[in-house]
């Protein structure tokens, strides 16, 4: 500071200051360092290196994690009895209208976790034994967890089954009656058929509605 007060006039003369004059000098001579160790304050910040953190963990989609890796299915070597279509998580080939499919002959079908049992139906004369697939068994075997299976038959007639209503009632998909391959003259060659005489639960209108004969198509819907 003592440089703020400087000296005028030749060497040895000496210029009169009054006491209020230096004060004003002392007082912009604290402001003006202020604002210089302001300045710098500000400036060693901006060069501050910030803290290093640790980043968070990246979030992981669950929804495009497979929980469990489906086999594929095996190309079918006979006839083709039924062809599914839509939201499946495996097939043997593509579908016309593209994304999977998956078609079964009577040995695939046959390799499939079986049910029957017997029962009278309102279209048969007595009781007769039905064999075949759970229709739930093959939701399962296909990754099909939700949505609704469009069964359709040869004329194209169809209902809509939503899959949360299989479990232990699922119906049956039956290839054989009494032991034998149904034909298409019998309501083959797959029938959609329920233990009708278990209980009232099914005899009445939607099940036999969905009680579809001839069937040759499924479409998966979401």
């Amino acid at each position: 500071m003592r440089n703020c007060v400087r000296r005028a006039g030749s060497e040895g003369n000496r210029v009169p200051i009054k006491r209020s004059a230096v004060v004003a000098v002392l007082l912009l001579c604290l402001i003006g360092g202020a604002g210089v160790i302001s300045a710098l304050y500000a400036q060693a910040l901006q060069i501050v290196p910030p803290q290093l953190t640790s980043e968070p963990a990246a979030k992981t989609d669950t929804a495009a994690t497979p929980t469990a890796a489906l086999a594929p299915l095996d190309i079918p070597r006979g006839r083709v009895l039924l062809t599914v279509t839509g939201a499946i998580a495996t097939g043997n080939g593509s579908a016309p209208q593209g994304g999977r499919a998956a078609r079964f002959d009577a040995a695939m079908l046959n390799a499939l976790p079986r049910n029957g049992f017997a029962t009278s139906t309102i279209w048969t004369s007595g009781v007769m034994q039905f064999d075949g697939v759970d229709l739930q068994a093959l939701a399962d075997r296909l990754g099909v967890t939700r949505g609704v299976l469009r069964v359709r038959a040869l004329n194209d007639y169809a209902v809509d089954i939503p899959v949360a209503e299989l479990g232990p009632s699922s119906p049956l998909l039956a290839d054989r009656r009494d032991g034998q391959m149904m034909t298409i003259r019998e309501k083959g060659p797959l029938w959609l058929v329920y233990p009708y005489d278990q209980g009232p639960d099914y005899r009445n209108e939607i099940v036999y509605s969905r009680s579809v004969w001839q069937v040759d198509r499924i479409e998966v819907l979401p």
